[in-house]
């Protein structure tokens, strides 16, 4: 290993190191006063990033959220919005959303069951995303609806996909909250459950579905679930985590800086030791005989905790 470590530390002395990655093609940024996101977006602009979602949360500012979308479309970029219905379902917001370009709402939807939805999204929010249905679809603005897996929703997907059929809403993306399997909690499913779940969504007759996955993200014993569950996922999983400050973090493992895009370009970043560990990763990881086929898996075994993200901090 040492001696493979400097034969690419002397490539990159000469020029011969293998190029860089793309730039990412998507980027999920928290929401934040325009003005302070303006040279986040001119830099991935500059990057070539075609697309950023917008984290929405529950101190949301309206008028900050339509000009921040409004700046990003008009330098080229689509423009997704997510954050609970609550936070959203405000007088105009979506149609003023609709007005500038923006290309899709993701909302979660937690199980068909509104006790079970509100107690992890908030009391109300299971009508407030019940209404934000309606409002989108009058509006013909699409919407993506996330499912969060955790041992009530879980209990409760049949019904929860049932009716997401019933009312002809087909994009879905899933996250996991989950714990080892070595360390259970009440509060989290195990990675050989989401094994489990994983199978049973893939191979049940929903194809008339479009399942997105996000990266597990490991269970916080520091916080409430309902907590974890209205921070969201930390990235989708083609995508980066660029924080205000100007941070690039990656969709899964540790919340590990690989670099600053406000002060370095995108190859020194894509070059940092961080994305190089998540590339051997991926180039030494086995294929995983107990659960062949699973379309998840070609993103990383659910079973290995290094394909999961947390929020711990640097």
């Amino acid at each position: 290993m040492a001696f493979k470590q400097f034969l690419q530390n002397l490539f990159e002395r000469v020029g011969l190191a293998e190029p860089p990655a793309p730039p990412p093609r998507v980027a999920d940024i928290p929401l934040a006063n325009p003005q302070q996101l303006q040279p986040i977006f001119l830099r991935l602009a500059v990057w070539g990033v075609k697309q950023i979602r917008l984290i929405v949360s529950d101190e949301l500012e309206t008028d900050d959220l339509v000009q921040a979308a409004r700046r990003a479309v008009q330098l080229g970029m689509q423009v997704s919005v997510r954050g609970l219905a609550t936070d959203l379902l405000q007088e105009k917001l979506f149609a003023n959303l609709a007005a500038t370009g923006v290309l899709n709402i993701e909302i979660p939807f937690l199980s068909a069951i509104g006790e079970v939805h509100d107690a992890l999204a908030g009391a109300g929010d299971y009508r407030s995303a019940l209404r934000a249905m309606d409002a989108l679809s009058n509006l013909k603005l699409p919407l993506a609806v996330q499912i969060v897996l955790a041992p009530s929703t879980w209990k409760t997907i049949e019904r929860t996909l049932q009716l997401l059929d019933d009312r002809c809403l087909r994009e879905v993306s899933i996250y996991a909250i989950v714990c080892r399997d070595d360390e259970p909690s009440s509060w989290a499913i195990s990675a050989n459950e989401l094994v489990a779940a994983a199978r049973w969504i893939e191979q049940s007759d929903q194809s008339h579905f479009n399942f997105t996955w996000y990266p597990p993200l490991k269970f916080d014993p520091s916080r409430t679930l309902a907590q974890q569950v209205r921070r969201g996922p930390r990235a989708a999983a083609d995508a980066v985590r660029i924080e205000l400050d100007g941070r690039v973090i990656p969709s899964i493992g540790r919340s590990v800086s690989a670099g600053n895009m406000l002060q370095e370009a995108w190859k020194p970043i894509a070059r940092s030791e961080v994305f190089r560990a998540l590339k051997r990763q991926r180039e030494t990881a086995l294929r995983c005989a107990e659960c062949p086929g699973l379309a998840v898996c070609e993103r990383g075994c659910l079973h290995d905790a290094a394909n999961w993200a947390d929020f711990s901090p640097d």
